[in-house]
């Protein structure tokens, strides 16, 4: 089949904890070294949760990039807030390159989870 596949996995949000998560930029494929985040990368998570169900105003969740590392924290406050089986996707931005590249990463739903014991 033509075209490029984006992973689709749930994104697991357990409830009360913070969301902490890390990506290594691998362009050449998971098993070759980290590479340094080209300028002007993003990456963040949009989710399909804006006015009458739609991804426009939806909530964003942006990636501090360091190097060759994005890493993310989200606090619990927050995650809470996301209710279960809301789409979201993974997206790589490089607004340095004309037209501005944009790139899925992953998508899918977040799933909700309660703490062992909850």
């Amino acid at each position: 089949m033509a075209g490029r596949s984006a992973k689709e996995e749930d994104l697991i949000l357990i409830i009360g904890d913070d969301y902490e998560w890390y990506y290594d930029w691998k362009p050449d494929g998971a098993d070759n070294p980290a590479q340094t985040f080209p300028t002007g990368a993003h990456l963040f998570y949009r989710f399909k949760d804006g006015p009458g169900n739609s991804w426009t105003g939806g909530t964003t969740w942006a990636y501090t990039i360091s190097g060759s590392r994005a890493s993310i924290k989200v606090e619990s406050e927050t995650t809470d807030a996301m209710a279960d089986r809301t789409p979201y996707v993974l997206m790589y931005q490089n607004t340095t390159t004309t037209p501005v590249t944009d790139k899925t990463l992953a998508l899918g739903i977040v799933a909700r989870q309660k703490p062992i014991g909850g």
